[in-house]
């Protein structure tokens, strides 16, 4: 038994030295790492032509690397290369704004030597050949300015703007903002649409052929902008208009406001009408001072003239008929001056009555004057200077213009018909 395990030891000796000099005849592999390695990381740049409207991103290639991951800006998408050299596509994807790409080296032939590498990142901007398009607009319509205010974003690198409404005439702005009359448009929906313009575009005075040579072209037009004008009253007025707002063709309400000229007019509303305006402002021609009372104690106007209307009340005033003491009073005629001129024994003064009715009224001769204020005027100064006795009763017509009511009635006094200005009903208070 002793002799069986003597050998067995004796074997094993010999065996182990055997073993070892079997391993050690295999000389170490050299040059590869004895455990995972990271591949370095990619140097990204890009290049951007304007011009030639490409966008082109590249990196060194990384040792020991054969494909290459990559990723851009606003797209989960992971796209894989084996080139180091690639073109973003399509370039108006790109076009006015700022974008970044990241790139991380991979090896597929050696994954379990070479793990992948941390992501290289470049960041970029790609200028538009356009001018980015007006947005944010905005339309303010104020009932008490009445004035339309429509904004927009400024754009970057815009000369100035051109807008339109309801698709109509092109219309150039310098500023992101324009105002217009909340009376210029029907009531209703209307759109509006905005355009900047670059340097080569925008009006400059040149001649249409000649542009300034830029890179980077007009906006295309904004998206529609719709606003809505209303038609309802000024607050405790019948009208839908204040003077200072006064158009041809507006109508002229009796308590001082107007109504729209494309109005329908109410039964209400056209019994309120006395007036239709025929010239918006102050003529040029107009020289009458109208804070000077045409007759003592009369109303004084405002200094500012808003507008011209031609009259559609009624004023009663005399007219030739018979009548038992006198003549009535009548819509439809007027007496274009009358006179209670009499002599030095009370009889009425024919002669004299005859001069002054067709004679010279005493008023300027210019057929420039535009609306008669001024000649009235001049009427009354010459009348109570020289003809104290000359009455006018389409003159006090006129200063009277407004009352529901207003004529004249020739009564006997004595031997004399003498001329008498009579007042009924109420009196319109407006001015135009």
């Amino acid at each position: 038994m002793k002799t069986k395990f003597f050998y067995l030891a004796m074997y094993i000796l010999a065996v182990l030295p055997l073993m070892t000099a079997c391993e050690s005849d295999d000389p170490p592999a050299t040059g590869e790492p004895t455990e995972q390695t990271q591949l370095a990381t990619p140097v990204v740049a890009v290049n951007v032509d304007i011009n030639a409207k490409t966008i082109t991103a590249s990196w060194p290639g990384v040792e020991n690397a054969d494909n290459y991951h990559y990723k851009i800006s606003g797209d989960e998408t992971l796209y894989e290369t084996g080139e180091t050299r690639l073109e973003l596509q399509p370039y108006s994807k790109f076009e006015g704004g700022s974008h970044s790409i990241t790139v991380q080296a991979v090896s597929t032939a050696q994954p379990d030597l070479f793990s992948p590498s941390e992501w290289g990142k470049a960041d970029f901007t790609v200028g538009s050949a356009k001018l980015q398009t007006p947005d944010a607009l905005n339309a303010d319509v104020n009932k008490e300015s009445c004035v339309v205010t429509v904004s927009w974003a400024p754009v970057a690198n815009a000369v100035s703007y051109l807008y339109k409404i309801d698709d109509g005439e092109e219309v150039p702005v310098d500023e992101p903002e324009i105002s217009f009359s909340l009376f210029d448009y029907a009531p209703g929906e209307h759109s509006v649409s905005v355009k900047a313009l670059a340097e080569g575009d925008a009006p400059t005075g040149r001649s249409a052929s000649v542009k300034a040579v830029t890179a980077v072209a007009s906006s295309d037009w904004s998206e529609v902008y719709t606003f809505t004008i209303t038609d309802e009253p000024l607050p405790g007025m019948l009208g839908n208009k204040p003077l200072d707002h006064a158009r041809l063709g507006d109508f002229y309400l009796n308590d001082g406001s107007l109504l729209r000229g494309d109005s329908e007019l109410s039964k209400e509303l056209a019994d309120a009408c006395i007036g239709i305006v025929f010239y918006a402002g102050r003529h040029e021609t107009d020289q009458s001072d109208y804070t000077r009372p045409l007759t003592a104690g009369g109303p004084v106007l405002s200094s500012t003239v808003h507008g011209y209307a031609v009259s559609l009340t009624h004023v009663p005033n005399q007219t030739n008929s018979d009548n038992p003491g006198g003549y009535v009073v009548n819509e439809f005629g007027i007496k274009s001056r009358m006179c209670n001129a009499v002599t030095d024994d009370g009889n009425t003064d024919v002669d004299t009555r005859t001069e002054h009715c067709y004679t010279h009224m005493g008023t300027i001769d210019s057929e420039e004057d535009f609306n008669g204020y001024y000649n009235c005027m001049a009427m009354l100064k010459h009348e109570a200077t020289h003809r104290p006795c000359c009455l006018h009763p389409a003159l006090e017509a006129a200063i009277n213009y407004g009352k529901k009511n207003c004529g004249w009635e020739q009564s006997l006094d004595g031997s004399a018909w003498v001329w008498t200005r009579i007042e009924v009903g109420d009196i319109y208070k407006w001015q135009l």
